[in-house]
């Protein structure tokens, strides 16, 4: 039968159930608080471990991945740098940034015609993705002028040729803007009249950006200068000019604008490990925090409590009463019947009637009010319907059931008191069909 949550320890069903009426109710109240309190250490335990466990994590992906650096620079870039910055960030690419926090992915602002277009076509550095062949060309390198670096831009069948682009345009100076609206328009003219305020600009580039990134992209980023990307070294990238191969150097520095700064899957399974760990962890330590907490403080003054849940042994016992109602409300009954028995020995062996004139024996392994722990799978007490009793032997226990099973005494069993011997007198007493048995 499927239990409901009962809180024994609310205000008022501390009035309703006191212990002196409810013994064995608040006896299994009492042992689940006390499985909650032994379970106490594994929750410390899987919260050591599940924390280690993301350290670890932590300090391999830092020492090893660097993402630390990929993080802050995908959640808080790009960051914008004009000409003048982004030679002093050149400068610091090649004498070696800070390990735990610099800037790699930027939008740069360059100018007007300050990326270098050969005279002649066949002059492009080109790269393909089959370099044997020289066929798919995927990207240009380009040279800026007043840099002694590359840029490495997508071809047309690139992703990010087409893309939109995260470019933060208000971060431009105007005469950049003015630049990108006299690429867009075929009367700039006319527009650059119309357009007065730096944000006017901005608001007019966005609208434009966001109906064509395509145009946008291969009429604006080039001949503006702005773009978005990285520094690397292509000193390992095959590249061609003509019918020869363009040598890279080792000390070649080259900005990537083809492809993106951070792949997204690798962000993405990263941050799931993180917050997979990191919840669980907390989830440890919540629970481990809000028992002590709950039964340090709140339990004992029923402010805030566990709920009574019965284990599968308990229910089953419960079921044999004949009771109607859930399983708590059962053992409230059983509590109840006990309460009014007439036919008790030692406070461990109990006679009791239900509401349809049916007779029960009841044997509790503990005396009735006495407070002991048993192991939360098993029931403190056992039920026996009388008409299902065979025997009752003195050491062995009652015999009962078609196939004749045993339910042992669960109390040690002595000839000063002989359980066996009270309950075949009280029964013969009592019950009809004992008798007749």
């Amino acid at each position: 039968m499927k239990q409901t949550s009962f809180y024994l320890n609310l205000n008022k069903n501390r009035r309703l159930y006191p212990p002196i009426k409810y013994p064995l109710t608040h006896l299994l109240d009492y042992q689940n608080i006390q499985q909650r309190l032994l379970k106490q250490p594994t929750y410390v335990k899987h919260f050591k471990y599940t924390f280690l466990l993301l350290l670890l994590f932590i300090l391999i992906t830092t020492i090893f991945f660097r993402i630390h650096i990929y993080v802050y620079n995908s959640f808080f870039g790009p960051f914008h740098q004009n000409l003048d910055e982004f030679i002093e960030h050149i400068d610091d690419f090649e004498n070696g940034q800070s390990w735990f926090k610099r800037i790699e992915y930027i939008q740069l602002e360059l100018g007007e015609n300050n990326i270098q277009n050969p005279m002649n076509s066949y002059d492009n550095i080109k790269r393909y993705s089959d370099p044997f062949t020289r066929r798919n060309h995927i990207a240009t390198y380009k040279k800026v002028k007043n840099t002694y670096i590359y840029v490495k831009l997508p071809a047309r069948t690139q992703t990010n040729f087409h893309a939109h682009l995260p470019f933060h345009f208000s971060s431009y100076s105007i005469r950049t803007l003015k630049c990108i609206v006299k690429n867009l328009q075929s009367n700039p003219e006319t527009t650059s009249k119309i357009l007065v305020e730096k944000s006017e600009y901005v608001k007019y580039i966005n609208e434009e950006y966001a109906k064509n990134s395509t145009l946008f992209n291969m009429l604006v980023l080039t001949k503006c200068g702005i773009l978005i990307g990285y520094l690397y070294r292509p000193i390992y990238e095959k590249a061609f000019i003509r019918n020869r191969e363009h040598k890279f150097y080792t000390n070649d520095i080259a900005f990537d604008a083809q492809r993106r700064y951070c792949s997204f899957y690798p962000l993405l399974l990263s941050s799931f490990i993180f917050l997979w760990l990191f919840l669980k962890a907390l989830i440890y330590l919540l629970i481990y925090l809000s028992n002590i907490i709950r039964y340090k403080i709140f339990y004992k003054y029923g402010i805030n409590l566990f709920p009574l849940n019965l284990s599968s042994n308990v229910i089953d016992e419960l079921y044999l009463l004949n009771i109607e109602g859930l399983p708590h409300q059962q053992l409230l009954g059983l509590d109840e019947l006990i309460q009014q028995s007439q036919h008790k020995f030692n406070n461990q062996l109990f006679i009791i009637e239900n509401n349809f004139e049916q007779l029960c024996v009841v044997l509790l392994k503990k005396k009735l009010y006495e407070n002991s722990y048993f192991e939360n799978d098993l029931s403190p007490f056992v039920i026996c319907p009388v008409t299902d009793i065979r025997k009752i032997v003195q050491y062995q226990g009652i015999c009962y059931g078609e196939d004749s099973s045993w339910i042992p005494w669960p109390f040690e069993t002595t000839d000063e008191q002989d359980y066996s011997e009270w309950l075949h007198e009280q029964l013969m007493e009592i019950s009809e069909h004992y008798k007749e048995q």
